[in-house]
């Protein structure tokens, strides 16, 4: 949230309760097996961040509309040892994330090497999401620095 605090309830990886949002976001991304770009999308399993995010959205909208990032444990650990904490939120932190955990989000273009916009406005088209969802940085990136 706004005060760095985690929001619960947290899903797991191993939560699959949104299954039914993980198949409505393969639907709507057109994965047919004969089209080499869609076939990533067919992958979007229940266990990926982003048909949690759906899932958060459509049951439990109080918790999300109080979301300020989605990012994973040690994207979060990564922004507290940077100083993002609640006595003092510095506006110049966000959060990163590195290729390998984007991927988990369901939302990585694996050729582009980014998030797919088109996918975060269809899961999100407040915007909210997009504005919540962390830099991914190359290897050799530097996230930022202990304080």
């Amino acid at each position: 949230d706004r005060n760095f605090k985690p929001l619960p309830p947290a899903k797991l990886w191993c939560d699959v309760e949104a299954s039914e949002e993980s198949e409505w976001i393969r639907s709507t991304m057109d994965a047919s097996q004969t089209d080499p770009e869609a076939q990533q999308w067919s992958h979007v399993l229940p266990g990926f961040t982003s048909p949690k995010v759906l899932w958060s959205i459509r049951n439990e909208p109080d918790i999300w509309n109080r979301v300020r990032w989605c990012v994973l444990p040690h994207d979060y650990i990564n922004l507290v040892l940077r100083g993002a904490h609640d006595d003092c939120p510095p506006p110049n932190i966000s959060p990163t994330t590195d290729r390998g955990d984007a991927s988990g989000s369901g939302l990585f273009d694996t050729k582009s090497g980014q998030y797919n916009e088109r996918l975060i406005s269809i899961i999100d088209p407040s915007g909210r999401y997009e504005k919540s969802i962390p830099k991914i940085l190359n290897p050799l990136d530097i996230c930022g620095y202990l304080s």
